[in-house]
């Protein structure tokens, strides 16, 4: 093979990540005919990569897209291109269709399903599942844990939300993981927060001997609503609030969560703050309140 050859290979390999495929190379010079020649190896079969560079999961990813057939980036692979948060995994993943002769390689998970999605994300070379659909699927790997921090990473991005991925796991009811997916989800509601109010106020009604109010409007000094507390013991001006998820999860909510509270420490108003999760644990959420309003009690004593 000539240098004007090699030129042209080099140039479209570089317009590839890197990589050749058979359709690129020169009539009659076939893959092991690069390889033999010791400056190309095979990164995946059938795709070529110089042989100087160490094949990385990146690349890997990239070398998949010039296999034949439909081939999407997934699971992982599709997570980390979509910046969203994943435990640590080595290897590419790549979804294709079930009738694809492709298996598991070193570096590589090959997942075959009947339901690859017509619609992707492309950056010009890579193709990958969409945000709801690779949590559909990761839910199938992944812990609850695991699964929950993925989820919250998403809406926190606003890269997808509780409804989209609820309307994309309709048909993949069988899949392994669904249900705790679909409880998950459920978490993102509205009517998850008026429950977590609920359990709340019961808990602080119990092991409170002052006034409780629900849903106390502390108003500014011109008459107009400052904020509206979940729960209230007026007498110590002390605010409780139950952090659903469906209100209380991306980054701007936090950040408004937290400017409000500020607002209402320079009224005087402590705030308090139950997320998700925390209010599952009647005792530990009742000795935190015990402590938190005897404190109250001797500071303002003191005052």
């Amino acid at each position: 093979m000539d240098r004007s050859t090699t030129r042209q290979l080099v140039a479209k390999a570089r317009a590839q990540h890197g990589l050749l495929e058979p359709a690129d190379l020169p009539r009659g010079v076939t893959v092991h005919d690069l390889v033999r020649r010791g400056h190309w190896t095979e990164v995946l079969p059938g795709v070529l990569g110089p042989a100087a560079v160490e094949p990385t999961r990146e690349l890997r990813e990239s070398a998949a897209m010039l296999w034949p057939g439909r081939v999407v980036l997934s699971h992982f692979s599709a997570a980390r291109r979509s910046g969203l948060w994943v435990p640590e995994d080595d290897r590419a993943w790549v979804s294709t269709e079930f009738s694809s002769p492709r298996r598991d390689l070193p570096g590589l998970k090959v997942f075959r399903t009947r339901n690859l999605l017509d619609r992707v994300i492309k950056d010009g070379f890579h193709q990958w599942t969409p945000p709801r659909r690779t949590i559909a699927d990761l839910a199938s790997i992944l812990t609850r844990k695991q699964l929950e921090a993925v989820l919250l990473s998403a809406i926190r991005q606003d890269a997808t939300t509780a409804a989209e991925v609820e309307a994309t796991i309709v048909g993949l009811e069988r899949r392994r993981g669904m249900r705790a997916l679909r409880e998950l989800l459920s978490l993102w509601s509205p009517e998850r927060e008026t429950m977590l109010e609920d359990r709340l106020h019961r808990n602080v009604c119990a092991v409170v001997a002052e006034e409780v109010k629900r849903q106390f409007v502390i108003s500014r000094r011109d008459g107009s609503v400052q904020a509206r507390v979940d729960v209230a013991v007026p007498e110590l001006l002390l605010a409780f609030e139950a952090d659903g998820l469906f209100f209380h999860s991306t980054d701007e909510q936090i950040a408004a969560d937290q400017k409000r509270d500020r607002g209402m420490l320079t009224r005087g108003w402590q705030t308090v703050r139950f997320r998700e999760g925390v209010l599952d644990d009647q005792a530990a959420v009742r000795s935190e309140i015990r402590g938190i309003v005897e404190r109250r009690r001797q500071d303002r004593r003191a005052a």
